[in-house]
């Protein structure tokens, strides 16, 4: 798992199985989403975002596809406080005070490297 230091944000990011701590974390997000976690297909990946030195507000725990040849990817803009996820075909869009989704759409053919 990466941490990531923005702008005063922390950024966790990791692909494979759900880290350890996965749980604690969920309980402690103010929004925790999931997405396909069950799925037999695909690969699942974790990102979680928060103020520096506290417990993610948000997490997005989900299984994509197709995983093979594609890498999640975020981007964070500080200045509109909003995070992009995308894994496989989900492109999701939060709002990071409160948090709250935006937005969820789909790119048919899945995200590029």
């Amino acid at each position: 798992m990466f941490r990531i230091g923005v702008d005063g944000y922390a950024l966790l990011v990791h692909r494979g199985p759900m880290p350890p701590m996965y749980e604690e974390y969920r309980k402690r997000a103010v929004l925790a989403e999931e997405f396909d976690l069950s799925a037999p297909d695909g690969e699942p990946s974790f990102v979680a975002i928060g103020t520096a030195n506290e417990w993610p507000a948000l997490i997005v725990g989900q299984r994509f596809n197709p995983s093979g040849g594609f890498n999640p990817g975020v981007l964070l803009v500080p200045e509109t406080k909003i995070l992009f996820v995308g894994a496989g075909e989900r492109i999701l869009a939060y709002q990071l005070d409160g948090p709250s989704r935006l937005w969820e759409d789909t790119a048919e053919a899945g995200l590029a490297k």
